[in-house]
């Protein structure tokens, strides 16, 4: 799963959009359904990022889904997440992209706002393809100026992951469910046991950087954030943001409640290697945890002093640019299959991932414990897509929040002061 974006992809997509317009002009657009085709099926290449634990199950779906007609025939062509934009984007500018691609919906508004793919409103429009019944966060995960430029892939919420061995070491049964609550326990969570300074373990494992945005639920529910709700401005001082980055702050860099300034690798193998109580991860995580003998506990993330927003995240299918109209038919025809309910049921079960439908219900997922605690009702009502359809949300990210935070927990200067300069770098990123 491609979890995190740096900024070599706003380069990539930017020097492959130099040759967009000519790859369109030069690409004849057949409109025949591809149902109508007495030439054998309508072949489709499938580039995406999937090559981890979940790739055997995206390569059994496809395989299912070729055997169960014979209109369409999708090659699944399983790329690394840290060459696949740049590939992509050569693709298209050579006229040979791929006819569907999987796109993070964190860099969605980089690949429309460069023409790489098409906006795909008719799908949506098409009463069979049951597009009424996906989840409100996955599809907006796929959409930018109101207009529809994906068809969910994959969608998974952040919940908090919790050891229940630390837990009951500590002498508690149950993790925290507020903030108030998390700096009651977090003392007992935290040990050092030789007065050095250096615990060793910690109440929580938080990744500042090349992560899963796991400080950005936080901001949220102090009724912060970095961007606002229509991605336009900056919230960096906002006031929630301010006193949730300082409450937070102050827990690691003086309570050590959480080493500072980690990555998202080096969280995932603090908790799993026992050393910290909880971390605020997906669900591909959670089998991990098992793996390395832990306890497992999953609940839902603690709620902050003005409500609970649970962080999700959700890969798109997207149909390049210069892809012919009967391709793009062809390809919503996968589309639609790959988000039918059985098909989602299989999906969930197979990569733990919650169902991209609301009508798939827990008991036809049971086979799997984790999708039906991180696609539950209460979970997903508070789900929101982080960067979803925000111009630049990745530089945000990267040349504006992270830099920040490192400071922060550096103790490298007033938090106000910060987070305002980090605000015009916001600012000036989304105005650019």
């Amino acid at each position: 799963m491609k979890l995190s974006t740096t900024p070599r992809i706003a380069a990539a997509i930017c020097v492959g959009a130099l040759a967009l317009t000519s790859v369109a002009a030069c690409s004849a657009s057949p409109t025949e359904d591809p149902g109508q085709q007495t030439d054998g099926p309508v072949k489709l290449e499938y580039m995406s990022f999937f090559t981890g634990s979940d790739q055997p199950v995206v390569e059994a779906l496809v395989a299912e889904f070729n055997a169960s007609q014979d209109e369409v025939e999708v090659e699944f062509l399983p790329t690394p997440g840290d060459v696949i934009d740049q590939k992509i984007m050569q693709s298209i500018a050579g006229g040979d992209a791929p006819d569907i691609v999987s796109v993070d919906s964190m860099d969605l508004a980089k690949y429309v706002e460069a023409g790489a793919v098409q906006a795909i409103d008719d799908y949506y429009s098409d009463p069979a393809n049951e597009t009424a019944a996906l989840t409100t966060a996955a599809v907006g995960g796929g959409s930018y100026d109101a207009v529809h430029y994906g068809a969910p892939i994959s969608f998974f919420t952040a919940m908090l992951l919790w050891n229940k061995g630390l837990f009951e070491a500590a002498g508690l049964d149950a993790p925290p469910t507020t903030w108030e609550e998390f700096d009651q326990m977090a003392p007992k969570l935290t040990v050092d046991e030789n007065g050095d300074g250096v615990p060793e373990q910690y109440a929580i494992a938080l990744g500042a950087k090349e992560t899963l945005a796991m400080y950005q639920p936080l901001l949220w529910n102090a009724g912060g954030g970095l961007v606002s709700l229509d991605g336009k401005t900056a919230t960096l001082t906002d006031p929630g943001t301010i006193d949730a980055i300082t409450f937070w702050a102050d827990q690691v860099v003086n309570k050590k409640v959480s080493p500072a300034g980690m990555t998202g690798a080096d969280a995932d193998a603090l908790f799993l290697s026992g050393k910290a109580a909880m971390e605020m991860i997906g669900p591909w995580a959670a089998p991990a945890a098992v793996d390395a003998g832990i306890d497992l506990g999953v609940a839902e993330p603690f709620t902050g002093p003005s409500e609970r927003v649970t962080l999700a995240g959700a890969t798109q299918f997207c149909v390049p640019t210069g892809v012919e109209e009967s391709h793009r038919l062809a390809a919503y025809k996968f589309f639609a299959w790959w988000n039918a309910h059985d098909t989602q049921a299989k999906w969930a079960v197979g990569a733990g991932f919650p169902p991209n439908r609301t009508d798939v219900e827990a008991s036809e997922i049971s086979d799997n414990p984790y999708p039906a605690l991180f696609g539950a009702p209460s979970v997903m009502s508070t789900a929101r897509v982080y960067m979803a359809g925000v111009h630049n949300g990745s530089l945000v990210t990267e040349e504006a929040w992270v830099p920040a935070l490192e400071r922060i927990l550096n103790q490298d200067g007033e938090i106000e002061e910060i987070l305002a300069e980090a605000n015009q770098t916001a600012q000036s990123l989304l105005d650019n």
